[in-house]
């Protein structure tokens, strides 16, 4: 589950550098035909992107055609005077931090060997054009005594809950009765690079019964529906507990945005990132019998790139 706040504009009055900005080749050998292209960047700000230019090596020839796109929509590309112009057909706004990946066929490439190395300037404009952002590529080269390799690795993330539901029947009492109590376990498995997020929100309805605040108590209040979050991270993954989990408090379940349990810096490597969400509630007998229904939500986030 995602959520987020859009805000968009035609073009910037000071272009900002694209990050990850790569460029790689299928075939670097000088003179080569048929030979693929393919760019990857992410966009830095806000825009409605109208089309992308990338420079190629000077002698670099051929009529390329769209192969993939992935994050703009569907347009043309043509190659003139050392760059390569893909237009957007329909330009639609696109938000900051969005992946971008485009391959083009149908290159020849320079018949000019390196060294030196080669970049690509890769630069998004709106409308006019306007450049928005703007970044420069990694190293390339072209020659006959190299290969260029590029290792495509599939983006992957497992995500377990061992229960779908349960019930808590606590026993009224002065002072509050007995604790009740059912503990939920969560486990992510990712090769997200720079980790994720798991954060949990709950909508009740109706509701009866208040929850904890969400900035934790040292304490099991007396009438709140709260939560004690214990992880075990796995060996790669820098997963740990986010504020207030880590002084072991219970903590309610926001009702409208998730509030973040667990943050992690890297994938998990093979491994399991386990989170147990102990849900505990007791009352007395200024608590009116009846019945709270609500669905606690989980929602992970990963960083790929």
């Amino acid at each position: 589950m995602l959520a987020g706040a859009l805000v968009v504009s035609g073009g910037t009055a000071s272009a900002a550098t694209l990050t990850d900005v790569a460029w790689s080749v299928d075939n670097n050998v000088t003179g080569a035909t048929g030979v693929t292209y393919t760019w990857s960047f992410t966009t830095l700000t806000a825009g409605t992107i109208a089309s992308v230019t990338f420079t190629v090596p000077a002698g670099t020839t051929g009529t390329p055609t769209v192969t993939n796109v992935f994050g703009l929509g569907a347009g043309t590309v043509a190659l003139a005077s050392d760059t390569v112009t893909y237009t957007v057909t329909t330009p639609a706004a696109v938000p900051v931090g969005t992946p971008i990946f485009v391959q083009f066929g149908g290159f020849t490439n320079t018949t000019t060997p390196s060294p030196p190395p080669v970049t690509s300037t890769v630069e998004t404009r709106a409308a006019g054009p306007a450049t928005i952002d703007t970044g420069t590529s990694g190293n390339v080269n072209f020659g006959d005594s190299n290969t260029a390799v590029t290792i495509l690795l599939g983006r992957s993330l497992i995500f377990t809950n061992d229960t779908p539901a349960f019930t808590l029947q606590p026993v009224p009492g002065t002072p509050a009765g007995p604790v009740a109590a059912k503990t939920v376990t969560l486990t992510v498995q990712t090769n997200a690079g720079n980790g994720y997020t798991l954060a949990a929100a709950l909508a009740p309805n109706p509701t009866f019964v208040a929850e904890e605040s969400t900035a934790g108590s040292a304490t099991l209040t007396v009438n709140k529906f709260a939560a004690q979050a214990t992880l075990t991270p796995s060996s790669s993954s820098g997963a740990a507990l986010s504020t207030p989990y880590t002084s072991s408090k219970y903590v309610g379940y926001d009702p409208t945005t998730p509030q973040t349990i667990v943050t992690a810096t890297a994938g998990t490597n093979g491994g399991l990132d386990t989170l147990a969400l102990n849900n505990q509630i007791k009352v007395d007998f200024s608590q009116p019998s009846g019945a709270f229904h609500g669905i606690i939500t989980y929602t992970v986030t990963p960083s790929y790139t």
